[in-house]
């Protein structure tokens, strides 16, 4: 500091500095007392002011920890490199997921904050820059993280309607590769002109099952057939059998079931 001169004349003037300690950032103030032996003006005071800037200007960085399977709500991890100021829920960027009004806890550079997402399929959180330490320096955006939300009565529909799709697709190869069976779904069978539609399908979200009825009518028209030629070429009394028991060939029916079970 710059002393002042010991006597100042009347109508002169001096000059002195006064030096800027700082303690801390931000806006200082203070005031300068002069004694002296003026009539009217002693003391002379007069208040100063300055603002502290400190030499912190690196940006805050900031990283987010999330799982990436999730089921339901869960919490996610911000971590700053130094504590900032007024940093909320509200400033995680989310999509497909909402944030809690209030920190699940909090340290001065480590938030929680619970998250509970919207729909099944993709999300993001990440923190974009705009908070700022003691220093007034902005953080860095964080690097997005990305969770995958299974909502699972959507997957349990999802699948149910997947494997009776398949089931029914499969229905109708195994009907028309095999003119012996009827059932398969009510267009193919339609297409091949099966005599009745006898296929049944059930299921739920777990368990789906597709049963076929099989018609042996030709099996066993072709059986008879079969034991005809055999008396034609023998003789008709050769094996004590007549054409009459084989007349009309008995109509069999019989069935199988196609099941899936889902996990």
């Amino acid at each position: 500091m710059k002393q002042l001169a010991s006597t100042v004349p009347a109508g002169g003037s001096t000059a002195f500095e006064a030096a800027f300690n700082l303690s801390g950032v931000g806006l200082r103030q203070a005031g300068v007392v002069i004694e002296n032996d003026d009539a009217d003006e002693a003391p002379f005071s007069f208040a100063v002011q300055g603002t502290g800037l400190s030499g912190d200007t690196i940006p805050p960085e900031v990283v987010v920890a999330a799982p990436s399977r999730v089921t339901g709500p869960f919490e996610a991890t911000v971590t700053f490199s130094e504590p900032v100021l007024g940093f909320a829920p509200g400033d995680v960027a989310l999509a497909n997921g909402t944030a809690a009004a209030a920190f699940a806890s909090q340290t001065g550079t480590t938030f929680v904050v619970e998250i509970t997402p919207t729909e099944h399929g993709r999300m993001t959180i990440g923190v974009p820059s705009g908070g700022s330490d003691a220093a007034g320096n902005t953080n860095r955006a964080a690097v997005t993280v990305e969770a995958n939300y299974i909502d699972e009565a959507y997957v349990h529909r999802r699948t149910g309607r997947v494997i009776a799709n398949f089931m029914s697709r499969r229905a109708d190869h195994i009907t028309a590769k095999d003119p012996d069976l009827t059932g398969g779904s009510p267009r193919a069978a339609a297409a091949r002109g099966a005599e009745r539609h006898r296929s049944q399908a059930s299921g739920t979200g777990a368990n789906n099952r597709f049963a076929f009825a099989t018609n042996l009518r030709r099996i066993a028209q072709a059986e008879a057939l079969k034991k005809e030629a055999a008396i034609a070429a023998l003789g008709a009394g050769a094996m004590g059998l007549g054409y009459g028991g084989l007349d009309s060939p008995a109509i069999v029916e019989t069935g199988f079931d196609i099941s899936v079970q889902g996990k």
